[in-house]
């Protein structure tokens, strides 16, 4: 079996280079450079307020840790942290972080002076409060149930009557669902582990929320599985302002508007352990890898066929050689018989 040389070497340059080839997070496109030197996406009304204003502050709302989230060291991380760079570099301005959570931040808008608040879900309450810039994820409301009981599990009317549980130490538990869907009244629980755990010990029939918060803990659970796509709900997670700050919303909803897909994917892959879900890269990964040991596969098992092959054949040249060798041997004593015998018939007396 001939192996494809060509296509192993392309393979194996798109493994190595993918992970490291759609640039650092700190790296201008041409496409940002272009629209940064432009003078013209900036009115001048803007630009008086961006000079008159030192530093602007963004509060971040660690609630939410697809967006938002704290490193070992303590470090704010996140998708918000890269827009928060992003923002930097167009306005010429730093950007001071603060951290809070969704049951404080109201408090905290009003007594500092918070110009970006990172992240927040779309309510009507929140939308009093408070301008949305176009949002960095969408969410749907799911169930997680059971495996063993995902063939029974029948969604829809059924749903009220199930014993259903929800982490009341999150936002999500007083999202928009809970205005769209009175009839489902989830018991609170202190924490998410906890909904899990009385899911296990058989005293719940499902646990409701958001697929961002709920999906990376079903990720790794063998006896879990998350259902959705039935409950039409999807909540809208991203970063807003308030609304006395009406110029710096439209600056900042102009720069999300400018950014193009293609950018807005890599800034979500380098913002850290949450991954975009139009372009699933661990499972590009996972394939290729997958692909580069199958061709390995074949590759080791062609090597071993040609070389037992080689090795039959040796012995086989060799058998040949000794079989030709005998036959010349037993040639030459029959020829040797036969002059004996000659030279002895003419010395025997009649």
């Amino acid at each position: 079996m001939r192996i494809p040389w060509s296509l192993v070497f392309v393979i194996v340059g798109v493994a190595v280079v993918s992970p490291f080839g759609w640039g650092e997070e700190g790296e201008h496109s041409f496409f940002d450079a272009d629209w940064e030197e432009r003078e013209d996406w900036i009115k001048p009304e803007e630009r008086a307020w961006l000079e008159s204003t030192a530093v602007l502050s963004m509060a971040y709302n660690t609630d939410w840790a697809p967006l938002v989230y704290r490193e070992r060291k303590g470090d704010v991380a996140g998708v918000a942290r890269v827009w928060q760079s992003r923002f930097e570099r167009f306005l010429g301005i730093p950007i001071r972080a603060v951290t809070t959570s969704t049951k404080d931040l109201m408090t905290q808008t009003e007594m500092e002076k918070v110009h970006i608040v990172a992240a927040l879900e779309r309510t009507r309450a929140a939308e009093k409060r408070f301008r949305f810039l176009p949002p960095l994820i969408r969410t749907p409301l799911v169930v997680v149930i059971r495996k063993r009981d995902a063939e029974t599990f029948r969604p829809g009317p059924s749903l009220p009557k199930m014993r259903l549980v929800a982490d009341v130490s999150h936002p999500s538990f007083e999202g928009g669902w809970r205005d769209l869907f009175p009839e489902l009244q989830p018991r609170p629980v202190p924490s998410l582990q906890e909904c899990f755990n009385m899911l296990r010990r058989g005293q719940a029939d499902a646990v409701i929320g958001y697929e961002a918060v709920l999906a990376p803990e079903v990720e790794y659970a063998r006896h879990f599985t998350a259902i959705g796509c039935y409950l039409p709900y999807v909540a809208s997670v991203g970063m807003a302002v308030p609304v006395e700050y009406d110029r710096l919303a439209d600056l900042l909803t102009r720069i999300s508007d400018i950014t193009s897909d293609f950018e807005k994917e890599r800034m979500i892959r380098k913002a850290g352990p949450v991954s975009s879900r139009s372009i699933p890269y661990p499972y590009i990964y996972s394939w290729t890898t997958l692909l580069l040991l199958i061709l390995l596969f074949f590759a080791l098992s062609s090597f071993l066929r040609s070389a037992f092959l080689r090795a039959r054949l040796r012995l086989e040249e060799e058998r040949q050689t000794r079989l030709l060798i005998a036959r010349d041997e037993a040639e030459k004593a029959n020829r040797s018989k036969t002059i004996f015998l000659a030279n002895m018939s003419h010395e025997i007396p009649p």
